[in-house]
């Protein structure tokens, strides 16, 4: 399966900027997957286990996107992640066989002048042959269903962890329910470090083999090496108290961790790092600029609304 004519990837192939912005997205997916699988290893360790089990479930939602956005170049962010569950899992809500298609970049990019196309839509397994057929991941077929098993689980075990109070209430010091959460959070830290395991592995087959990087491939591996080491490392060492836990980070990223490229195809390499970041500065990519600016405005509305019941003589 080529996803290459769907309007998604073409948005992404307008232009070397664009092109740019689509690896600086499939890192932020990268990024946050790892760094939620350390925190919620780093949680797990402080016997913080319901939030632990948050951590970690979306640890796999974003290992789950970064698969999809790799080969789309968007991913479905609708029905409470119903859709992307049902998705790696190859079957809708009634168990049928069933097409989907991605929804983050239309709102992302709404004011780029991108437009959807109702025939870009697509099947598990169309996903796991492009994965098999033009990137060379021979297990696609089998690890993919795994993701979709896990998310199934772990998207009910979640909510009742975190919205069910009468289990909540009851993660200390209770003779049945503490060993569960116990059990829960070791179970989805596990199955957070098996999704990030499969989606390094389409990162790299994805780099080192997707057609339209064809021309930057050596630029492409070093840029995403600087990332993981400059960026990611960094990150999770400064949010977890057991350092220790970066070693294990660093076992799910290794293949990464260990691209090799051509320095002699790499010319100017420190202005290739500049041109690659100026890309998505935010006054270079609008979409997200405006994203920034939007989370912004909806914080500062929730510290005033907050602030003016508490200047109040209510309470």
């Amino acid at each position: 399966m080529d996803f290459s004519q769907f309007q998604s990837n073409q948005f992404w192939y307008q232009s070397d900027e664009r092109q740019a912005q689509k690896l600086y997205v499939a890192l932020c997916l990268y990024i946050s997957a790892a760094s939620d699988f350390a925190v919620g290893i780093d949680l797990k360790n402080n016997d913080k286990l319901n939030w632990s089990t948050t951590a970690s479930y979306y640890s796999i939602l974003h290992s789950a996107r970064l698969i999809i956005f790799l080969a789309v170049g968007d991913y479905p962010q609708q029905n409470g992640h119903e859709d992307i569950r049902n998705l790696f899992r190859g079957q809708n809500r009634s168990g049928n066989t069933n097409l989907f298609s991605g929804n983050w970049l239309k709102k992302l990019a709404r004011n780029a002048g991108f437009q959807s196309s109702p025939e870009d839509k697509f099947t598990l397994a169309q996903l796991c042959s492009y994965y098999k057929d033009c990137l060379q991941f021979p297990n696609s077929d089998r690890l993919f269903p795994t993701i979709g098993k896990i998310l199934k689980d772990a998207k009910t075990l979640r909510n009742n962890s975190n919205y069910d109070a009468l289990l909540m209430a009851h993660e200390w010091h209770h003779k049945q329910v503490e060993d569960d959460f116990i059990k829960l959070s070791n179970s989805m830290s596990d199955g957070a470090k098996l999704c990030l395991k499969i989606s390094t592995q389409c990162f790299k087959s994805y780099i080192s083999y997707a057609s339209e990087i064809d021309l930057r491939r050596e630029e492409t591996k070093y840029l995403v090496k600087h990332y993981i080491a400059g960026r990611l490392y960094p990150s999770i060492s400064q949010r977890i108290e057991d350092q220790s836990i970066l070693n294990t980070v660093k076992e799910c990223t290794r293949k990464l961790d260990d691209l090799q490229y051509d320095m002699e195809n790499i010319k100017d390499s420190n202005n290739k790092l500049d041109e690659f970041e100026k890309s998505f500065l935010r006054d270079n990519f609008g979409e997200k600029q405006k994203l920034m600016h939007d989370f912004n405005r909806d914080v500062n509305n929730l510290k005033q609304d907050i602030k003016s019941v508490s200047n109040g003589s209510y309470i």
